[in-house]
């Protein structure tokens, strides 16, 4: 008997029922429809082709004036289920998709429709959708992706009316990249906008890429710190100079090739390489120096920069003027090895007591101070601009 019942309820219903017929009264009149929008996952937001993939369902719900009756009527049945394709459903299309043109509920299944009329359409499915990726505090950044979903057949006669605010998360899987911190679902001018705010998980590139070039810039310093002797401070400047090379290739693969807008971390590594150019190319002109320790310079400017940073192990001059150096029995080697010539007067026995080995090594003790302070400025200059920006 109940399936009797069943069989002619479906019988009667379809008999006159067209799915390409909007189900209300007065063809002019808005069908007004409810939505409820769920995330289920974010698949992965792909930045240099802008591409947001994602998981979604939708419940749509609408009164469909050709689809009622009395339960009275069929054993008191208050529900069926049928085709949706068997009924009339908005055709609803992602607005903004990175691929092709997508509809939505392609996929065959039940719909449940009630005796007064209420469908319940339920979709879903895995979004491919535009996104434009704002990469400037990366990895610190955070992204405002739009999904947008109109029905163009019936634009201006479809009125959506939004249940909830904000998408259900109940059955949502975490992503490891990106951290879902709040979600809108809103309309504009019959249009579904479904609104994701994602902040970036930062601490992988904290930990493989920032903390890393961060030592290297300060090992590049350091380079001045070797014994000229070793013979390996223009190999280890330039070692630090291609590792940030390196560096800078592994997140330019992972930004928009656009030129706008640009990650403040690649400025911050440009200034890096070009840092390690600029001492690998001092480290060279040291080098240079020290193969003249034989030879004494009598520049006024040098003498300044000996002067500054000089210790007493490396500067020796003729404070006395009583002091007396026999020439008959110092050889020219001893004067050298003290890197004194005691003359007439104070400024000529100061400007011929500077050999270029002291000059090196004043040298490498302002390079090392210069890039120490340069480093040091701009990783600071970097924490608070991120620090700031994030905020707002």
């Amino acid at each position: 008997m109940t399936t009797k019942s069943e069989y002619d309820l479906h019988t009667v219903l379809f008999s006159n029922y067209s799915s390409d017929i909007r189900p209300v009264n007065d063809e002019k009149a808005k069908l007004t429809i409810n939505v409820t929008a769920f995330l289920t996952s974010i698949v992965g937001l792909d930045e240099p082709s802008g591409q947001l993939v994602t998981t979604m369902a939708f419940v749509f719900t609408w009164i469909d004036i050709g689809l009622l009756w009395s339960p009275d009527d069929y054993d008191g049945r208050t529900n069926i289920y049928v085709d949706f394709r068997r009924i009339w459903t908005p055709p609803i299309f992602l607005l903004n998709p990175s691929q092709s043109l997508q509809r939505l509920g392609n996929e065959g299944g039940k719909t449940p429709v009630r005796h007064d009329g209420l469908v319940t359409w339920s979709v879903g499915g895995i979004m491919h959708s535009t996104c434009h990726v704002d990469v400037t505090y990366f990895p610190f950044d955070e992204q405002k992706c739009l999904i947008k979903f109109n029905a163009f057949e019936y634009e201006f006669l479809i009125e959506y009316q939004i249940l909830q605010s904000s998408m259900n998360m109940l059955l949502f899987t975490e992503n490891g990249v990106w951290q879902v911190e709040k979600t809108e679902v809103t309309t504009y001018q019959y249009t579904i906008i479904c609104t994701l705010y994602l902040k970036r998980r930062s601490t992988f590139y904290q930990l493989n890429i920032i903390t890393p070039i961060m030592i290297l810039v300060f090992l590049n310093s350091m380079v001045f710190l070797l014994p000229a002797e070793s013979g390996e401070r223009v190999g280890f400047a330039v070692t630090i100079l291609l590792s940030v090379s390196v560096y800078m290739t592994i997140i330019a693969d992972s930004l928009p090739s656009t030129s706008k807008p640009v990650s403040i971390l690649n400025y911050v590594l440009i200034f890096f390489l070009t840092q390690s150019a600029v001492i690998c190319i001092k480290t060279i002109i040291g080098i240079r120096m020290y193969a003249k320790a034989d030879l004494r310079t009598t520049s006024t400017f040098l003498h300044g920069i000996v002067k500054l940073f000089k210790s007493g192990s490396l500067v020796r001059v003729c404070e006395d003027r009583k002091v007396h150096i026999d020439n008959d029995t110092k050889d020219g080697s001893e004067k050298k090895a003290m890197g004194i010539d005691c003359k007439t007067t104070q400024d000529e026995n100061d400007r011929n007591a500077i050999t270029w080995t002291l000059v090196a090594e004043a040298f490498d003790r302002l390079s090392l101070c210069v890039n120490l302070i340069l480093t040091i400025v701009v990783v600071v200059a970097f924490i608070v601009v991120i620090v700031r920006g994030t905020k707002h």
